[in-house]
């Protein structure tokens, strides 16, 4: 297809005319009364030396069209916008300034405001500095104004009334300006406050303009513009408090002149585990009086500070901010990323296959995706984040119209990670009578959690959740519909429940129902269906003939049929509850000898039973029908009940929930917390690995990384576990996520770099992604829950990361050309880009080169020029 000319003429137009895209960080106003107040006893003392410098980048969402407080310092600091510029005032001891700055704050642009204080020089400074796309370089507005005596107080508050200035707040003394009897001032109005401290937004009566505020910094030294010109120009967030411009004629010492810095991070979990949730901060999250981050001292990013470069330091008051993201979607590409601490592999490795490019187009059918990992691929919500922190639930973020449903949810619901797309339970409790999580058991019943995977908590046994419902007990888990996602109550749903066949089992009983939520009575659909789960092959009682020989040797004194692959499972007695999986049987001279796979959480002794046979998952799923108009039972699921009450109950794996008539994604995650690769398969029983990958029907295996108490090359063993489950067609992808705080993994990344095209997977890596960097770039981002851990928000730009490199990997000029995805290279596709490079959406990044200039256009022009 052949644009030519005329068509290139319109596009390099329409670059012209694009204005740029908001790029959000730090904290935002989000209405006229917001504002933060931090107590004057968190502020540096460097503020009472008269020799002192603040700086902040500062993005404008609107522009301003009235005067506004932006930020001020109880008798130190006033700066007020108005729509033709901003007025900074300043003071200290007997000494006060002015300083005009004609440049007003623009929407949709960043800036970076700085003053210094030179008491000893009876001068002040100010600095505007404003990011002009038709510039090379920000066009920097300064001002230099000369200290006035406490005595020249009334000529200069009356040459500001000449000057037709309109009054700004109430008039009130000033403290700091020392007033005596023997020399009275007329105060200063804009200097005196109805709050001491630091203040950002509204203030002395006067509103809070709609600004966004990042790395808000107090320096113990006065600054030159040397100094405002290496920070503007760095494009570094945290350049206010890390830069060092001494070389280049500067007055900037790096960390050790930062005496606060605040607005430079956010975390669900500042302080570390076991906080109170009032401490969280996450993207979109309300600012609060406890969840701000504050650095109150010099202190250099390095690893080995990084909690306290990270801590919650309780503010006076906050009302009307929100934290906020420069990774948000509409990001421009201001800040510069800084990069991880080795040469990050960048380049994702191909082919793919047939399957895994449905992620990087569109999917058709029904795409199962599961993601394995250690913690930080299962984990669940951490209050009050929205969406549970997994790299699962990362891509239902990143491709949420077009997700259809969720497989393999652990059956955890009685901890504060209930969140879960559709099936969630984080607002309402399921009916769970008589049902105990055998994960989070450090008794016999733990050995259940060597069957699956999945686990949350790291206390299991095995990598598997598993929750026992008990003779007589009752399992509800219920799926509603999802705004803005392919799950919708007036659509059918399939919702699929996956238990254990083993000996002792008890019968399930189970039942399609509908009700409002998770709680609450339901209206079953269809009567009660059974399914016999007991594969009892053989049962017998210990005598005093049979004898353990160590942990994992039972001597048997007679021929029991028990065969290799087998479960053993302890049915009565004091160790009732254990099993174990046999690994070989030898007969000799009418003894068997049973080699297990685990040692039993507790050893049967004489007169306990044994119950011995197959296990295998089973799964019984039910298609609901859509809910009628006007029903607000719309939460669809079954109800799991577990007979025989002499018997061990149900054991239940995973619920699975989906549309089953749309072209969409099923996301599902693997792995378990605490534990690498190495670990997760010798905790496992036999085959309970490969079983877990074959039940869950997966298309796409996103294998990411796991290490703890592993080798690199436990990928390469784990693959080979997943390769003997899956289907021949089903595809494996590896997936290297970021660095961390106190380690890089950096082994890891490139093992994937230098062995994936050996194992025969494709390889992604979004540690050296341009959106990702380090791990202080992630804290800046708002990615990180703790040093260890990504907050949900960080696990969507991690997998938005992996799925611009899967991008990456689509051959030919018709795949970059059909940006649209309809199968068609034209006009439309251009329509669609062009949206998502003015939204400054990261797909729209053609060149990837983390910037949306006309190369980006070009790319696409040449894509579909070469497009038969």
């Amino acid at each position: 297809m052949q644009i030519g000319r005329r068509w290139l003429a319109i596009l390099v137009s329409v670059v012209a005319l694009c204005t740029g895209f908001d790029a959000l960080a730090g904290v935002r106003a989000t209405s006229a009364d917001a504002r933060v107040v931090i107590p004057s006893q968190i502020l540096p003392e460097s503020l009472e030396t008269g020799e002192w410098s603040l700086l902040v980048w500062i993005y404008a969402d609107e522009a301003v069209d009235r005067p506004c407080s932006v930020l001020s310092i109880d008798g130190h600091l006033s700066v007020v916008a108005t729509p033709d510029g901003l007025t900074v005032r300043m003071a200290h001891r007997h000494y006060a300034a002015e300083a005009k700055l004609d440049t007003p704050l623009e929407a949709g642009r960043w800036h970076m405001l700085a003053v210094s204080m030179e008491h000893k020089a009876r001068r002040m400074r100010a600095w505007l500095a404003v990011d002009r796309e038709d510039a090379t370089e920000a066009d920097i507005a300064s001002a230099m104004v000369r200290l006035r005596r406490e005595g020249d107080a009334r000529r200069f508050l009356r040459d500001r009334r000449q000057a037709g200035e309109p009054r700004i707040g109430p008039r009130a003394g000033l403290a700091l300006l020392e007033l005596t009897t023997s020399m009275p001032l007329e105060p200063d109005p804009s200097l005196s406050y109805d709050i001491d401290g630091l203040i950002v937004g509204s203030s002395n009566g006067l509103p809070a303009p709609l600004l966004t505020y990042e790395s808000l910094a107090i320096r113990d030294h006065a600054i030159r513009v040397e100094d405002v010109r290496a920070v503007w120009q760095s494009r570094d967030s945290y350049a206010p408090h890390s830069l060092d411009a001494t070389d280049d004629g500067g007055w900037l010492n790096g960390w050790r002149g930062c005496s606060f810095l605040a607005f430079h991070a956010m975390s669900p979990r500042a302080n570390g585990p076991g906080e109170a949730e009032e401490v969280a901060s996450f993207v979109g999250g309300a600012v609060l009086p406890t969840n701000v981050i504050i650095l109150a001292q010099p202190r250099e990013r390095t690893r080995s500070f990084s909690h306290s470069f990270m801590s919650v330091v309780p503010i006076r008051s906050a009302r009307g901010f929100v934290f906020a993201s420069r990774l948000e979607p509409r990001l421009d590409g201001f800040f510069a990323v800084e990069t991880p601490p080795f040469d990050a592999p960048s380049d994702a490795i191909g082919p793919l296959g047939p399957k895994a490019r449905m992620l990087a187009t569109e999917p058709d059918g029904l795409v199962r995706v599961v993601v394995s990992a250690n913690s930080r691929g299962v984990r669940g919500t951490l209050d009050p984040q929205p969406w549970p922190e997994g790299f699962a639930h990362g891509f239902v973020q990143a491709l949420l119209p077009q997700v259809a449903g969720v497989m393999m949810r652990p059956p955890t619901i009685v901890d504060r990670r209930g969140g879960w797309f559709g099936l969630d339970t984080s607002e309402s409790t399921p009916d769970v009578t008589l049902v105990r999580a055998l994960h989070a058991r450090t008794d016999q019943w733990g050995d259940w959690s060597r069957f699956g995977t999945g686990t949350l908590p790291a206390v299991s046994r095995g990598p598997g959740a598993a929750s026992n419902i008990s003779g007589g007990g009752a399992f509800r888990l219920r799926c509603g519909p999802v705004d803005g996602s392919l799950l919708r109550a007036d659509a059918p749903l399939v919702v699929r429940s996956t238990v254990l066949a083993f000996p002792g089992s008890s019968t399930l009983r189970w039942t399609p129902e509908r009700g409002s939520m998770q709680d609450g009575p339901g209206l079953e659909l269809e009567p009660a269906r059974e399914v016999p789960l007991d594969t009892t092959r053989d049962a017998i009682e210990l005598t005093a003939g049979d004898r353990f020989v160590g942990d994992l040797q039972l001597v048997l004194d007679r021929v029991v049929d028990v065969r290799e692959g087998d479960a053993i499972v302890v049915s009565s007695g004091p160790a009732r509850g254990a099993v174990s999986v046999a690994t070989a049987v030898e007969i000799i001279v009418g003894q068997t000898t049973i080699t297990l796979s685990h040692p039993f959480g507790a050893q049967p002794g004489t007169g306990d039973q044994l119950r011995i046979g197959r296990w295998s998952f089973v799964s019984i799923e039910h298609r609901f029908d859509p809910v009628p108009a006007g029903d607000d039972r719309s939460w669809r699921g079954q109800i799991l009940r577990a007979m025989d009450d002499e018997l061990l109950g149900v054991m239940l794996y995973a619920t699975s929930a989906w549309r089953p008539d749309v072209d969409g994604f099923i996301f599902g995650s693997a792995g378990q917390s605490g534990r690498g690769y190495e670990p997760q398969m010798e905790e496992s029983f036999p085959g309970s690995l490969e079983a877990w990958a074959n039940e869950s029907l997966v298309d796409v295996w996103i294998q990411g990384l796991a290490q703890q108490s592993s080798r690199p090359s436990a990928m390469r063993d784990y693959l080979d576990v997943l390769r003997s489950g899956l289907d021949s067609d089903a595809e494996v992808i590896w997936a290297s996520d970021a660095v961390h705080a106190h380690t890089a993994h950096e082994g890891w990344h490139h093992y994937l770099e230098e062995n994936a095209a050996d194992a025969g997977v494709p390889a992604i890596f979004a540690v050296g992604h341009p959106r990702v960097g380090s791990y202080f770039a992630q804290a800046a981002s708002g990615m990180r829950t703790d040093d260890a851990h990504f907050s949900s928000f960080g696990s969507r730009v991690i997998a938005e990361a992996w799925l611009d490199q899967l991008r990456s990997l689509l051959d030919g000029p018709c795949d970059r050309a059909d940006y649209n995805r309809d199968g068609t290279a034209d006009i439309f596709d251009f329509l669609a880009f062009q949206s998502d490079w003015q939204d400054g959406d990261p797909r729209a990044d053609l060149d990837d080169d983390g910037e949306f200039t006309i190369f980006d256009f070009l790319v696409l022009i040449t894509a579909i020029d070469q497009c038969p």
